[in-house]
């Protein structure tokens, strides 16, 4: 009997630091407003679903009070059910910008189109100072800057090597000059249109 002693004391240790350990976390539970809502809900969940254990692990994280309007059930759980509008994905490319917004159309194949959403706007092929990436060898680091003054859009050269061109006018090193809707401007030799 006695070698079983030290693995008894061992066990009574151990259930001391579970149940002091337990006592800490249920105190810091209730002084949290966040996790007793948390618990609450979960609690009406249980009585709701039944068995917790039986719904997915991101459905007891992330599941919000159900809609009585409810169209489409949860696969794994009937019970659950979420609306058929929130269902839908909606398609970024068919979004509509907005009225500030201007770009610069590409004429170049495998060249995207610049969304122009903020002023003062770099465009050049450094990664980390210009706004927008345009890797070619032909433009320069920053090329060129788009900037507005009231209503009216400008661009600027910035010193580039192979210059700006405005509606079929080269412009001179650090030249202004007013972007018009629908004028060609090529940045070194790389076409866009603006809009």
């Amino acid at each position: 009997m006695k070698h079983y002693w030290p693995i008894l004391a061992g066990v009574d240790v151990l259930t001391a630091l579970f149940l002091a350990v337990r006592t800490i976390a249920f105190g810091l539970h209730e002084e949290n407003p966040e996790e007793r809502h948390f618990f609450e809900r979960e609690h009406k969940n249980r009585d709701r679903y039944g068995d917790t254990e039986k719904r997915h692990e991101w459905q007891m994280v992330f599941q919000e009070e159900p809609e009585t309007n409810c169209d489409i059930p949860v696969s794994g759980n009937p019970e659950v059910k979420i609306r058929n509008e929130e269902c839908n994905t909606v398609m970024l490319t068919e979004q509509e910008q907005p009225a500030n917004t201007r770009c610069f159309r590409s004429l170049e194949p495998g060249v995207p189109d610049i969304i122009i959403s903020y002023v003062p706007f770099l465009i050049g092929k450094q990664e980390g100072l210009a706004d927008y990436v345009l890797s070619r060898d032909t433009v320069s680091r920053l090329h060129a800057k788009i900037d507005r003054e009231g209503e009216e859009y400008r661009i600027t050269d910035l010193n580039s090597t192979n210059g700006t061109m405005v509606g079929g006018r080269l412009l001179e090193t650090n030249e202004t000059a007013p972007l018009l809707p629908g004028e060609e401007v090529y940045i070194a030799n790389v076409g866009f249109i603006f809009t």
